[in-house]
């Protein structure tokens, strides 16, 4: 019998089914080199990180642009008013295939940036500026270490580089530009997306609640699956004392300093919870803001919280320092604490199989899944706020919003890969039943 199967082989009969096997791996279907793909993410990154995109009108005008590009490869590519874009990729099977939705962010604060790119890297320092000096170093950029032989993207030292989203835009773009250019690859429906803020991810909810796997392309070190984000609970606290007393005669009076209060307040929240005293998953209390006129004051801040337990924990906190300095404070002549919901850690609200799927997609690609707890507010963050819980995925992305940003090209390649590994192991999970 294996004599005969081998005859087969050899003769060719069999090249309909291989030929069948070969199109569902996407590597083999394109003829994948890792080379011209770096090369296109990186340049596609510096062309969009020159484009301001920090204002609402800066935005639309990026979008557009988006548009223009993808409707180069032939795609219906849609631009709301709100600056989201957004682009269906139909399924080339015949199979029923689970959509899969890629989200990636366009908004920067960097302006005028001057994008520099430092090829094969060969360890030590990274010159970013001469002078005044601006350096990567092993201190203030520690994944360095497994940078070696990469392509890394700085800005000038001048500005923030702004790629803290317009990475992952970048490879979303790219997978587009793939997926055209490589029709023979299988794949089912892929949808891409381009939000801006708010009112662009509730348009995009809107129209993309059921999608079974959606990934945010948000993320830093390859490998890393960000599968928690903070829940939060803000506050609002008034203070209202009575300063019109004369001063002179303050004693034994009706004489309540609200802005005295509101310090004991702040100095009574435990200093152990504080964002500067915590890491990795343990939350904190931060008042952001207090404002004063007159006999009023007003604290506004928030509890950052990845479980429920430390959430109550924390609240409490707040609660008990408020209710301390209302009985210190007995003259003043009204308290007030209100409390609003706000983000929820994804975690919670994940779908198994689209967390499995993207280990599995790395693992295909020889990346080691990580999964981390993100401590500031992501792109994940915000679509759950609106109904869309999604992990995010790395690109590569370092020390946002800093001089010292930059990004690592090879692991924006690794990005794509895992991209593209996730559409082709839902094809071939489908097409293979």
């Amino acid at each position: 019998m294996r004599r005969i199967l081998a005859i087969f082989l050899a003769s060719g009969l069999l090249c309909p089914l291989a030929l069948f096997a070969q199109n569902l791996d996407w590597k083999t279907a394109s003829s994948y080199t890792k080379k011209p793909t770096k090369e296109r993410l990186q340049t596609r990154l510096q062309a969009y990180v020159k484009q301001d995109t920090d204002t609402p009108a800066n935005q639309i005008k990026f979008s557009k642009s988006l548009v223009k590009e993808l409707r180069q490869y032939g795609l219906s590519a849609t631009q709301e008013k709100d600056g989201l874009v957004w682009v269906e990729i139909p399924s080339n099977v015949k199979a029923d295939i689970p959509e899969v939705l890629f989200v990636a962010g366009t908004q920067s604060l960097a302006v005028k940036v001057i994008a520099q790119l430092h090829e094969n890297y060969k360890g030590g320092e990274v010159t970013i500026q001469a002078s005044p000096r601006v350096a990567l170093d092993a201190y203030n950029a520690p994944q360095l270490t497994h940078a070696y032989g990469h392509s890394l993207i700085t800005a000038s030292g001048k500005t923030a580089l702004g790629a803290d989203t317009k990475s992952g835009a970048a490879i979303a773009m790219y997978l587009a530009e793939f997926l055209d250019a490589h029709s023979a690859v299988s794949h089912g429906p892929v949808t891409l997306a381009f939000v801006t803020g708010k009112e662009s991810v509730q348009t995009l909810v809107a129209r993309k609640k059921e999608v079974p796997y959606v990934y945010v392309l948000d993320g830093a070190t390859s490998g890393e699956i960000t599968d928690q984000t903070f829940s939060t609970r803000s506050f609002r606290i008034t203070f209202e004392g009575n300063r019109r007393v004369p001063l002179g005669n303050a004693m034994n009076s009706g004489f309540a300093d609200n802005l005295l209060i509101a310090s004991d307040f702040h100095s009574l929240l435990p200093r152990a919870n504080r964002p500067e005293t915590t890491s990795g998953v343990r939350g904190f209390i931060y008042v952001n803001q207090i404002t004063h006129t007159g006999d009023k004051t007003e604290i506004e801040g928030a509890v950052y919280a990845f479980s429920k337990e430390e959430m109550q924990h924390l609240s409490s906190e707040v609660s008990r320092a408020f209710n301390t300095v209302k009985a210190m404070h007995n003259k003043a002549k009204n308290f007030v604490l209100t409390w609003e919901e706000g983000m929820l850690n994804v975690r919670e609200r994940l779908s198994v199989p689209s967390i499995l799927l993207a280990e599995k997609a790395m693992q295909a690609e020889e990346i080691t899944p990580t999964h981390v707890a993100s401590r500031a507010r992501t792109g994940s963050s915000l679509l759950a706020m609106n109904g869309l819980v999604a992990p995010a995925l790395f690109t590569g992305h370092y020390n946002d919003n800093t001089t010292l940003e930059y990004v690592d090209v090879d692991e924006m390649e690794s990005s794509f890969r895992t991209a593209m590994r996730i559409i082709s192991l839902l094809t071939v999970q489908e097409m293979s039943k």
